[in-house]
């Protein structure tokens, strides 16, 4: 197993799901008000977890030259867009609009695997973003990155439930969010460059 390899899939999927998104703020909007804010971060996290997996696992089967061309244009057009809004909405407002609707546990467990499943923006993070990017490794290096993928899902899904849980008011201040967000660019301008270095290389 490649530790390095770990650890930079686990900051990379941080950067690609973390931010203010219908999931996260389902999450936190849970977590607030303590209504069944566990079972939902773990029925979105069983839910990454599943698009991840199946993703990384299933282009790599394929193995086809054209489709992972394709996927990396795509990405890259994507993470080119995200670094754009990201940078662009810097310093723009951060509040958290949060839904106050308290719900039953199984109906809060299917809001969460539905808003995971039916959102296109999950998708592209999944499958093109994170599975993209998967298939620039092979062999034990692929699996430490699957691994890096899975353990970066957990720690921002499973970390806002606690946060928000624990320290609501402060996941309202937009200077957690400004922090959140310059981490995030930094990162996706490696991943970008990596597109990039890749494309041309194939191209």
């Amino acid at each position: 197993m490649n530790i390095s390899i770990v650890l930079s899939a686990m900051l990379f999927v941080v950067a690609v799901i973390s931010g203010v998104g219908p999931q996260s703020l389902l999450i936190i909007g849970h977590g607030v008000r303590r209504n069944h804010a566990f079972w939902v971060a773990c029925s979105c996290m069983f839910a990454d977890l599943v698009l991840i997996l199946a993703a990384g696992y299933g282009l790599a089967a394929t193995d086809s030259s054209i489709l992972i061309l394709w996927i990396n244009i795509f990405g890259l057009l994507f993470v080119g867009w995200y670094l754009y809004s990201k940078i662009t909405g810097l310093f723009q407002s951060h509040e958290l609009k949060l839904s106050q609707e308290n719900l039953t546990k199984s109906n809060a467990i299917l809001r969460a695997l539905a808003i995971t499943f039916l959102n296109p923006l999950v998708l592209v993070d999944t499958v093109v973003i994170i599975g993209g990017n998967s298939l620039h490794y092979k062999g034990l290096d692929h699996r430490s990155f699957m691994l890096g993928a899975v353990l970066g899902d957990l720690i921002w899904v499973m970390g806002i439930a606690y946060l928000s849980y624990k320290l609501a008011n402060k996941l309202n201040n937009k200077y957690f969010w400004i922090i959140m967000d310059l981490v995030t660019i930094v990162i996706m301008v490696i991943v970008f460059t990596r597109i990039v270095s890749f494309l041309a290389s194939h191209v």
